[in-house]
């Protein structure tokens, strides 16, 4: 459970860890003590950072931008028409119709968050987007359940992984040359190599080509794809509905649930981006290996069973 509470201090989305151990804890041990047990070893963690927090800052709070990534969740489809909002908050409105809209970065200062830098500290500013967002979200539900799935789907979409995410993909990509590197806005070769003075880095960079070249190409070909990560997901759905031991089942379940959970709670409180993909693998592996043996141990069984055997075993399924 401390564990658990770290790596969601680590990473906000771990956060979505914690009721699938909660459920694996509950499956395994059919008790409600050892739970409650590591539902308290997750909340100290992140209590004691929320106190220093407090301390530090005078907001106690896990973080203050949830707000902000939230804005950026409902800003594609949020309509302030018929909303009641606080004249505070009328600033986070975007006028365009939602399909004539280029979203900019909620960083970005074009950016409505821009807007509120007038609105007092950090956590208050957080505070008015994470309001304005929720009213948004209470407005228009199904907007909102709408743009979380088409995101979700994205995870397992066939298309390269960087384009899905075409207007930031370069950020992830190993750069070969000069040209590729972007820092603060502007070119690193027009620099001579050098990052924009405003960022504080004095040192020149450079490039070696041979080492850069081999983790560019590394990078376009080896990463898991859309659908082998869906389908890791769904075999560790589909390995607890088999019969097994009870360890195998519950772990597939944990693996899996687990991996899902970190995409949906990122694409629920903030957009898809390519390297949201990276920490649900980690856990959708396991998933898939442990639901790939319960399939074939079901098929072996199922083959082994002579034919009048194998026909009752369909029909009892059926």
């Amino acid at each position: 459970g401390a564990l658990l509470g770290l790596a969601a201090l680590t990473r906000y989305a771990g956060l979505a860890l914690i009721p699938a151990g909660l459920l694996y804890v509950v499956l395994r041990q059919r008790r409600w003590l050892p739970a409650l047990a590591l539902a308290l070893g997750a909340v100290v963690p992140l209590a004691a950072y929320a106190g220093w927090h407090g301390s530090t800052s005078g907001s106690a709070a896990i973080t203050q931008r949830n707000g902000f990534f939230l804005y950026g969740r409902v800003a594609s489809f949020a309509r302030c028409r018929g909303l009641h909002l606080p004249p505070a908050e009328r600033k986070l409105c975007i006028h365009q119709p939602p399909s004539q809209r280029v979203i900019v970065g909620v960083w970005g200062p074009h950016s409505p968050i821009a807007a509120l830098h007038g609105e007092g500290s950090v956590a208050h500013r957080n505070h008015l987007a994470l309001d304005f967002s929720l009213r948004v979200i209470r407005h228009q539900p199904l907007d909102y359940l709408h743009a979380v799935g088409s995101d979700l789907a994205t995870f397992f979409s066939p298309a390269p992984l960087l384009d899905k995410e075409p207007t930031a993909a370069t950020r992830w990509t190993f750069p070969v040359r000069f040209s590729d590197v972007v820092l603060g806005g502007r070119e690193v070769e027009a620099l001579h190599g050098s990052a924009p003075p405003d960022l504080g880095v004095s040192q020149r960079f450079r490039i070696e080509r041979g080492p850069a070249r081999f983790l560019h190409s590394y990078q376009a070909a080896v990463h898991v794809g859309g659908p082998l990560l869906g389908a890791f997901v769904a075999l560790g759905l589909l390995g607890t509905l088999l019969p097994g031991p009870s360890e195998r089942r519950h772990a597939g379940l944990l693996f899996a649930l687990g991996s899902l959970g970190l995409m949906l709670f990122s694409v629920a409180t903030t957009v898809y981006h390519t390297r949201y993909t990276i920490p649900p693998v980690a856990l959708a592996g396991p998933a898939g290996a442990l639901g790939l043996v319960a399939a074939l141990r079901a098929l072996w069984v199922w083959l082994e069973l002579p034919g009048s055997a194998r026909i009752a075993s369909a029909d009892s399924a059926r």
